[in-house]
């Protein structure tokens, strides 16, 4: 199993969920395993180009990646709207999600927290 840097953290506030995510994400093979780790970094390198070029957060293309980070993190845990949303209102408020996005692309955190939301209240 891959080694999670939040792994004590995520279990002290959300133990249930937690534990439901470990399990749910030990039924994947070990190359699915690397796949999922690596995805969030693709969709992050993906939408930063779009950010860049000016596109708002509700365009289609910004979606459709945005769409592709939810079913992302369904293989960890499957949020609703307002779990989803408060997800990318926490890639601005948790420095650590925030230099993990803005590296790519100053601002890129606050954006797709944006998009989060508009793909939200369109979708769940």
């Amino acid at each position: 199993m891959i080694e999670n840097p939040y792994a004590k953290e995520a279990e002290a506030l959300w133990a249930n969920q937690y534990r439901a995510s470990v399990k749910r994400f030990g039924l994947l093979t070990d190359s699915q395993q690397a796949d999922a780790a690596n995805q969030g970094e693709v969709i992050r390198d993906e939408v930063a180009p779009l950010f860049l070029a000016g596109l708002p957060a509700d365009a289609d293309g910004v979606q459709a990646l945005i769409k592709k980070h939810y079913e992302w993190v369904c293989l960890f845990w499957t949020p609703n709207r307002e779990q989803y949303v408060a997800l990318g209102e926490m890639y601005t408020a948790d420095p650590r999600f925030t230099e993990f996005y803005d590296k790519k692309a100053k601002g890129l955190a606050e954006f797709i927290g944006e998009a989060i939301r508009v793909w939200s209240e369109s979708n769940l």
